[in-house]
């Protein structure tokens, strides 16, 4: 994990991309893909602050990051944990902000919300459009009778009904 950080420290940006990678909020992993550098830290007995990277880490991180989630990055720097708050921020601000369910990376959140909100209704218009083709639901029988295997898969919601129940009200 640590090898990989590292390789991905050498361009500018790095930090708010990888932070999944370095801490969630979660006590025990629900998957492989829920171990972040803390985990294998906390395992180890050790903190991150003692992770070669991690001043620069939160260096690299935008300040605006840490303005606008009341966390201040001198303090973080000292006392890791408080990855959670910014963490739970993040979170709560993306849901405010992201309905198509896609997004810009960091400037989602310190871009003002009226830009974003302008960014996220031109891309739920986009994704209507794909997902409001006339082949699509040809496609997808015929995609379902070439593999019957997803047959037996629990059925989610089509991609029209899935982006129509997320966009309705925004487009």
């Amino acid at each position: 994990m640590e090898t990989a950080l590292e390789m991905a420290s050498h361009r500018k940006g790095w930090s708010f991309d990888w932070l999944w990678h370095v801490y969630k909020p979660m006590n025990k992993p629900a998957s492989t893909y829920d171990v972040t550098l803390s985990h294998f830290y906390r395992a180890l007995g050790r903190d991150l602050t003692e992770w070669k990277l991690w001043a620069e880490f939160l260096d690299d991180l935008d300040p605006r990051l840490f303005r606008l989630s009341d966390v201040a990055q001198e303090a973080t720097l000292v006392n890791p944990r408080l990855l959670k708050k910014l963490f739970e921020w993040i979170t709560l601000e993306r849901r405010k902000r992201l309905f198509t369910g896609t997004t810009d990376g960091l400037r989602d959140l310190i871009e003002a919300p009226g830009k974003v909100q302008r960014r996220q209704s031109a891309r739920g218009r986009q994704i209507m459009r794909v997902v409001e083709q006339p082949g699509l639901d040809a496609f997808e029988q015929r995609f379902r009778e070439l593999f019957p295997e997803l047959n037996e898969l629990p059925r989610q919601l089509s991609p029209r009904s899935y982006f129509r129940r997320r966009l309705r009200g925004h487009a």
